[in-house]
């Protein structure tokens, strides 16, 4: 994979469209990447992570859009990033755009989602969903993001972590990158299966002693006694318990046989006896029974005599009834004729009330009609009104738009005029400083100049003190010396001199800044102004900017003034358009409810008509049917009500007498078949001893129940030997397979572990992380030989993943911690070269012509820096780019392809390019 073209939108610090074109490095492939601390360096290098894993260098989500977006960027300009790159031989482009709130450009926030684009080298665009298409690119470069990380960019903290930490977190590191954690789990299965065998014993052995506790037997038996001590005894064999228990169960079972012989000898004597004592029973009951019904059966005879003699007196008075019941069926139906009369009557004063209220209807529906043509008629006059309504309504929002717009356009001004009285006031702050900087320092200065002269004289008397007539001066050559210079108290020493020269130095550099910072705010003053002046002389037609406060104020107000009025003159035509608005649409239900009016009316006047016709229909029928019932209803129903009493009482009467010749008749036949009976159960059973049969039924019935109780006795207790016994069995033989199974997975735990006596402590996953060390190292070293002129050599310790260095120059091996800060630097950049170089080595079909290395290099002399340079052209060729991000002005001065990354007075970041 190889880069060929980035570009970011409002992405970290850049606020606009940043593009960096990596095509320029190719053939020269060593390039820096330098600006100021924070410009935005390792940005570039995060917006390739982004945009092809969707995650930032330091492993943070892409979806966090607040950490992507420019804080420096408008509301309108959206972010994204856009790589194309080399992979292959072909080429491709991915476009990846974060989920971010954006004005849409007319003041409305919207949501844009979280989406990507990846093209391929045919123009295709890949139109599966954003998961997929993230898998396409992993399946593309052929590494995940924690790979990618690792072979194109070399930070130097991350590497100096993997230089300096103990193998243990060393492990960590190559678990990740190499993927052995599978080594790991395969420890961690060994170390489960193993733990669950043991607890599979364990638990087996105590599920024995279970089971064992749970036997028991006959405590006069000697077996029992044997049985408990070996419960109290915690020492003894599974194979003892087990030959205990098949005892017990022996001895149990031959008792269980002898006993079911006598079971079955006493059943037989317990039933035969049961059969005797039944016997007895029923012939006594039989006796009782037949002496009872007999002395019934006289009295039920004698009462059936008498109840059917009264039957016999009712049955002679049915034929006078039934003339009575002819003369009862036509009294009902003169009852019949009546009540019809009178439905007639109730039917006729119900239609009479429905013709009323029909009445009622027919001139509401009337009068709601002629209302509803009224309201039409007012509501239709009061719309003329409003015809021109809408015509005024557009004309004047064109004006209040004008003056509108005219009122920012005053706002804007009088901003700028603000931020121009700002800028006199901070000019007037700033010259202030710099008049009381540069009088400090003509005050610093003076006194500076007087200190000097002090020192100079003192100097000269010190120099009279050593002269000698006759000896030359060593200032003039004189050997006269007629005056000679003396020492000065108040001078100054040289130390305190050079201390107030440099007292001076900083009052004058305060003088430089406030001075500069005052021709800055000079400057900003005068762009203000003019700024002003321009927009004022368009605006308020003035060419002064003392004029500014006054003519806005006056021009303003009446701006003001004509924004009031014709917001209220479109207030007032709004609401001519709303009434307008709302009487159409009352105009439009009134004519639906005129419809609807009308229909109700129509329907009142027919209905009216039909119950008109019906009244006179029912009045008629009812003065025909009142001449055809003579009489009065109420006579006619009591002389039926009397005769229907009295043909019920004698129907009542005639029943019960049937009743009860029926059931005294019934009770004579019943009683004189249990007189049959009674006689024929004595006489099938015989003669019967009472006393005898008693006395076999509770010795057969005492002997049974003992030998049922010793039965179920030795059954239950056989039972609870038995399971425990065969629990115990094939729990052995449970705890004996996993025994087997620990034999042979013991060896192959601790070895796995790193836990075999005599020998290294090197765990599984360890072991093969080392190879994968040993082959980083190899890699590494090619490139620490010439970095370090031949002086340092990687090589693993003696165990796991330690790390040594070996110097020969002094032929010494020691810890890599060591090592000075420069040197750390050159060890941990070879490292993570060798890192790089296995990973692409194990994945054979990745190709990676791309790296950045991320600062460090401030910590390495002139020489350091040029082996390590070097080893890097080498590195990149013709054909792979290689960054360095630093700000290190050495590499400033020795690499000629630059990318340069500087910021704007606002804090933006833009790219440009240096060589």
């Amino acid at each position: 994979m190889k880069p060929q073209r980035l570009t970011m939108q409002a992405f970290g610090p850049y606020a606009n469209t940043a593009e960096v074109d990596f095509t320029r490095f190719d053939g020269n492939g060593l390039f820096l990447i330098t600006g100021d601390t924070g410009a935005g360096k390792t940005t570039i290098f995060d917006a390739i992570c982004y945009v092809l894993f969707d995650r930032t260098s330091a492993g943070e989500k892409g979806t966090d859009s607040q950490k992507l977006r420019s804080k420096y960027a408008d509301g309108t300009t959206l972010t994204y990033v856009e790589l194309s790159f080399e992979n292959d031989g072909k080429n491709y482009r991915v476009r990846r755009v974060p989920g971010q709130m954006i004005d849409d450009g007319r003041g409305r926030i919207v949501s844009k989602g979280n989406t990507i684009e990846l093209e391929y080298p045919d123009g295709r665009i890949a139109s599966g969903s954003k998961k997929e298409t993230d898998g396409a690119i992993r399946d593309i470069l052929g590494l995940d993001f924690d790979q990618f990380k690792r072979i194109v960019m070399i930070a130097q903290g991350e590497f100096r972590e993997l230089l300096l930490d103990e193998d243990r977190k060393r492990g960590d590191i190559f678990r990740k990158i190499f993927d052995t954690g599978y080594c790991l789990d395969i420890q961690d299965e060994l170390k489960r299966q193993k733990k669950e065998l043991d607890e599979n014993c364990q638990q087996g052995r105590k599920s024995i002693e279970q089971f064992f506790e749970g036997a028991y037997y006959d405590e006069t038996d000697d077996l029992n006694v044997e049985l408990e001590e070996m419960k109290e005894d915690e020492t003894s064999l599974t194979e003892a318990k087990i030959e205990l228990l098949r005892k017990l169960v022996e001895k149990d079972t031959e008792e269980q046989e002898k006993l079911k012989a006598k079971q079955l000898e006493k059943q037989e004597a317990y039933r035969i006896a049961t059969l005797n004592q039944q016997n007895a029973e029923n012939r006594k009951k039989a006796a009782e029974g037949k002496a009872k019904a007999e002395t019934e059966y006289k009295e039920a005879d004698e009462d059936h005599k008498v109840k059917y003699d009264n039957l016999i007196k009712y049955q002679q008075q049915e034929n006078v009834y039934k003339e009575k019941n002819q003369e009862l069926a036509k009294l009902k139906l003169k009852i019949d004729e009546f009540n019809k009369l009178e439905e007639r009557k109730a039917a006729l004063e119900r239609t009479e009330k429905e013709l009323s209220a029909a009445q009622k209807q027919k001139e509401e529906a009337q009068k709601a009609s002629d209302e509803i043509r009224k309201t039409i008629e007012e509501q239709n006059a009061e719309l003329e009104q409003y015809a021109e309504a809408e015509k005024e309504l557009a004309d004047i929002e064109i004006r209040f738009n004008e003056l509108q717009n005219k009122a920012e356009l005053f706002k804007g001004l009088s901003d700028k005029y603000r931020k121009y009285r700002k800028s006199l006031k901070d000019l007037a702050d700033d010259q202030k400083r710099f008049a009381e900087a540069n009088e400090a320092y003509q005050k610093i200065q003076a006194e500076y100049e007087h200190l000097y002269q002090l020192f100079l004289k003192d100097q000269a008397g010190v120099l009279a003190n050593g002269l000698e007539d006759g000896v030359p001066c060593p200032v003039c050559g004189s050997v006269h010396h007629p005056k000679l210079a003396v020492m000065v108290k108040e001078a100054p020493s040289e130390e305190e001199l050079k201390r107030f020269e440099k007292k001076k130095g900083e009052a004058d550099s305060i003088r430089s800044e406030a001075s500069s910072k005052a021709m800055i705010s000079k400057g900003k003053t005068e762009d203000s102004r003019n700024e002003v002046l321009a927009l004022a002389e368009k605006n308020l037609q003035i060419s002064e900017i003392g004029q500014f406060e006054s003519t806005y104020e006056l021009k303003n107000s009446e701006l003001q003034n004509q924004l009031t009025e014709t917001e209220n003159k479109r207030s007032e035509i709004r609401n001519k358009n709303e009434r307008k608005s709302r009487l159409q649409e009352s105009l439009k239900k009134a004519n639906e409810r005129r419809e609807t009016e009308e229909k109700k009316k129509s329907l009142a006047e027919s209905r009216y008509a039909q119950i008109e016709g019906q009244c006179k229909n029912e009045e008629k029928e009812y003065l025909s049917a009142l001449q055809n019932c003579p009489g009065s209803k109420e006579e006619t129903e009591k002389k039926h009500a009397e005769l229907k009493a009295s043909i019920d009482t004698f129907n009542k009467e005639l029943a019960a007498a049937r009743n009860a010749e029926s059931e005294a008749k019934l009770r004579v036949t019943t009683l004189n078949e249990r007189i049959e009976g009674f006689s024929k159960t004595l006489n099938e059973i015989g003669e019967i001893d009472y006393e005898k049969a008693a006395a076999d039924f509770a010795k057969a019935e005492e002997e049974s129940k003992e030998v049922n109780e010793r039965s179920v006795e030795i059954a239950k207790r056989l039972q609870a030997n038995s399971n425990a016994l065969s629990g115990i069995k094939k729990t052995a033989g449970q705890i004996e397979k996993y025994e087997k199974q620990l034999q042979w997975l013991e060896p192959v735990y601790r070895t796995a572990d790193g836990k075999v006596n005599g020998t290294a402590k090197i765990d599984f996953e360890t072991y093969v992380q080392m190879t994968f060390f040993d082959r980083i190292l190899a890699y590494g070293n090619q490139r620490l030989n010439i970095m370090s002129n031949g002086q340092y050599e990687f090589i693993r310790g003696e165990e796991g993943l330690n790390l040594d260095i070996i110097d020969h120059v002094n032929g010494t091996q020691r810890k890599v911690s060591t090592l000075s800060g420069g040197e750390s630097f050159m060890a941990s950049l070879c490292l993570a070269l060798g890192m790089s170089d296995e990973v692409q080595a194990r994945a054979s079909s990745v190709h990676i012509d791309a790296m950045f290395v991320d600062e460090g290099f401030g910590s390495l002399d002139d020489n350091a820096i040029n082996n390590a340079l070097e080893a890097l052209k080498d590195l990149s060729g013709s054909d792979k780019i290689i960054g360095i991000i630093s700000h290190v002005k050495e590499l400033q001065e020795r690499i000629d392809n630059q990318i340069v990354i500087s910021k704007d007075t606002s804090g933006a970041s833009w790219i440009s390019y240096g060589s």
